[in-house]
């Protein structure tokens, strides 16, 4: 009795599970309609991955349903998920290594590759690049979308002429928020750029936004934009009666504007050293401001004052700006060799500073 009994049991399990899998058969095929028709009204990327999501539960429940892969890596493609997609066209090529359209996949494998290391290169650019005048822009990168921004860019005459009754001319000082927006197609980038207002003794200058053009190379390390902005003139007028006032803000000129900004910089750099601010271009030397307890400058000897003349033994006074803020990064855990001027020492010092991982600048422009 117990022998029938155990039988019974056995066989009512093998018709549930023969059950189970044919109802699994039949749920990959329905997610695999259902991720068709998401593909035929799909109008956005969050459509598409309705029907990725769709055909991805087809996989799962059917291993080796052959089309739910090809599909799935159709839509991982068009979504730029350039990784997963060569992983789902290489299941289907396993599972019907014979299909009459294997070789159009395995050429749609190599052009994946191919964007896959186009991506690889552009997201190995996001980081600080320097402009010309050292003023660091933050880049960041969305699929073909770019975002360079700075918060510290120093206003000078070139964008600001500010006059004082009596006085004449007068340095505006202070920075100005920088943002730009791009598109990018190969190595073309097209946008939108923005300064924030400046103010310029009692006057205040109005923010201005315009189109921007140019160039980016991951292999030179180079991003070069064109673009146009106005020279403002603005003119704050003595009272003698009354408080001192903005008596004309007016475009002086429009300015045709190259930036050509290096980066981005390496990771690593040597901490709590600080050096007297000022133009790093071709200086005799660059004068040590601060150097922190328990930091890997003051760990290498450096002092306050020091003056340092040469950077992995090349003079500093051949490097033109922003180079020396390259020399002076690299990677984390390697070592730069600065050659160092000591008052009352007639030798220059070697020392040796160890770079470790510098926090990476973000701009308010760029939230």
């Amino acid at each position: 009795m117990r022998t029938f009994l155990y039988m019974m049991s056995v066989a009512a399990l093998l018709s549930v599970n023969v059950a189970a899998a044919e109802e699994t058969a039949a749920d990959a095929r329905k997610h695999m309609v259902r991720g068709v028709a998401a593909i035929e009204m799909a109008k956005s990327n969050s459509e598409l991955e309705l029907a990725a999501n769709e055909f991805g539960r087809a996989t799962e429940l059917d291993p080796v349903l052959s089309s739910a892969w090809f599909n799935l890596g159709s839509v991982q493609s068009k979504l730029g998920k350039y990784e997963e997609a060569i992983k789902s066209y290489r299941r289907y090529l396993e599972l019907v290594p014979n299909a009459e359209d294997a070789m159009k996949v395995e050429d749609e494998i190599i052009k994946l590759e191919f964007r896959q290391e186009q991506v690889a290169k552009v997201t190995s650019m996001v980081g600080t690049w320097l402009a010309p005048d050292n003023t660091p822009y933050r880049l960041d990168v969305k699929g073909n979308r770019l975002t360079l921004a700075t918060d510290h860019h120093p206003v000078t005459e070139n964008e600001v002429l500010s006059t004082y009754t009596l006085v004449g001319a007068v340095p505006v000082g202070g920075n100005e928020q920088v943002a730009f927006r791009l598109e990018r197609v190969g190595s073309n980038l097209s946008g939108t750029w923005w300064h924030s207002a400046i103010k310029a003794d009692k006057c205040k200058v109005p923010e201005e936004t315009g189109e921007v053009a140019g160039e980016i190379s991951a292999d030179n390390g180079t991003i070069v934009l064109r673009y146009t902005r106005n020279k403002y003139r603005a003119s704050t007028q003595m009272s003698l009666l009354t408080d001192d006032f903005c008596s004309d803000v007016s475009v002086a000129e429009k300015r045709k504007v190259e930036l050509v900004l290096k980066g981005p910089l390496p990771v690593a750099s040597i901490t709590g050293l600080s050096f007297v601010s000022g133009s790093f271009d071709r200086v005799p030397s660059l004068q040590v401001y601060s150097v922190e307890e328990n930091s890997t400058a003051a760990a290498a000897g450096l002092k306050e004052d020091d003056q340092v003349v040469a950077i992995d033994g090349v003079a500093v006074q051949e490097i033109a700006a922003p180079g020396i803020w390259f020399r002076l990064r690299g990677e984390v855990g390697s070592e730069v060799v600065l050659s160092v001027q000591r008052e009352g020492e007639k030798q220059l010092l070697e020392l040796r500073a160890k770079r470790l991982a510098f926090p990476d600048y973000r701009p308010k422009a760029a939230d």
